[in-house]
């Protein structure tokens, strides 16, 4: 759980810088076609960086250190070319498949979760009987009665 701000202070930045370019922007639609593939290009690369940069492997400590103190803003780097070029109309098929109406539902239901999950994993931990004790069957054993009150 990420209840300090601080936390996440990098995807946040980017995503405020993404959101002013996008604000400020005057031309739209007249980029290179290089720039573009080179874009998606790298915003694929870096995605499947962080998906895939930890699987099945046994970084060494300053690697996983690295790798954890970068894979959320590598992620919101990704992300904020994939929200601008959509934006600007060289989104493609990428735009096309995130603009179906089948996600509007989901959408809203997330977002929904997402505003009152964090009071209801509170409630859920601050009303029992006893002080909870970390262990590593305590994720699996809370998640059905957090998951049947969201």
């Amino acid at each position: 759980m990420y209840e300090q701000s601080y936390d996440r202070i990098g995807p946040f930045v980017i995503g405020m810088a993404c959101g002013y370019l996008l604000q400020k922007q005057e031309n739209r639609g007249n980029t290179n076609k290089t720039v573009i593939a080179f874009g998606w290009v790298i915003a694929a690369g870096l995605s499947s960086s962080v998906v895939f940069g930890a699987f099945n492997t046994h970084p060494s400590q300053g690697v996983s250190s690295l790798y954890y103190a970068l894979a959320h803003s590598t992620w919101s780097l990704a992300l904020s070319w994939m929200i601008y070029a959509c934006c600007n109309g060289f989104g493609g098929f990428v735009n096309r498949f995130l603009s179906l109406l089948v996600w509007k539902p989901l959408s809203r239901l997330t977002y929904s979760a997402y505003l009152i999950h964090m009071l209801i994993i509170h409630l859920y931990f601050l009303t029992g009987d006893e002080t909870p004790h970390f262990t590593q069957l305590l994720p699996f054993s809370s998640l059905v009665p957090i998951a049947v009150y969201t």
